[in-house]
This record gives structure tokens, sequence and C-alpha cells, in this order.
């Protein structure tokens, strides 16, 4: 038998109309708004912080597993391990795709050592 919402609240209706005790549910939208209101400021700030990056968070992984999927392939293309054409368009955008990202790196990492 699993506990959840609605057992939870079959029993407390069981419970009430013994003991003649009024049950209110608010939705759940409610609750969260009303506990978030309740919150300090600051973690108000990290609660924002977060629903602006976490949903990047995967975005950020799939272009590290491409980076070292593209290091991979290009390590065995220079060293004759694998003979694919390195002038498709997918690879030759891939790199670009690579190039890209590095560069960002490098213009996020000036930014911390200037700060």
């Amino acid at each position: 038998m699993s506990v959840g919402k609605d057992s939870i609240l079959r029993a407390a209706n069981a419970d009430a109309k013994k003991t003649e005790v009024k049950v209110e549910t608010k939705p759940a939208e409610e609750v969260k708004a009303a506990a978030a209101a309740k919150q300090p400021w600051y973690k108000q700030a990290i609660k924002t912080l977060g629903d602006i990056f976490v949903p990047i968070i995967p975005a950020i992984v799939a272009s590290g597993f491409l980076m070292g999927i593209m290091e991979a392939l290009n390590f065995m293309v220079n060293n004759g391990f694998l003979n694919i054409d390195t002038s498709g368009s997918i690879y030759t955008f891939a790199q670009l795709l690579k190039v890209a990202r590095n560069s960002f790196n490098l213009f996020r990492f000036s930014i911390i050592l200037n700060t």
C-alpha cells in the first residue's frame, strides 16, 4: 500500500467525520507561494538564480560531452586510428561550436580575473 496525497486526505476526512473537525486543502501552487513569501530576501534571491540557471545545466553537460567526443575523434584522426572525412559539414559545424565554446570560456575566465 502506498501512502500518497489521496490516501492521506481520505484518512483525514474519515477522522474529521469522527471528531467533527473541518479539513481544508489548498492548491499546491498557493502553498508554495505562501512559503516563498515567508522566506528571507537572500533565500528568495538564491531561488531566483536557481530557477534561471538550473535549466541550463543539461545544455552545459551536453556541450561538454560533445566537446569530449570531438577531441576523441580529432585524436583518432590525427594519429591514424580512424580515417574519416574532416571536411564534411557536420564535422565542420561541430568544430565551429567547439571554437565558440572555447572562446566563451576564455572570455568568462578573463572577466573572473579582472574582477
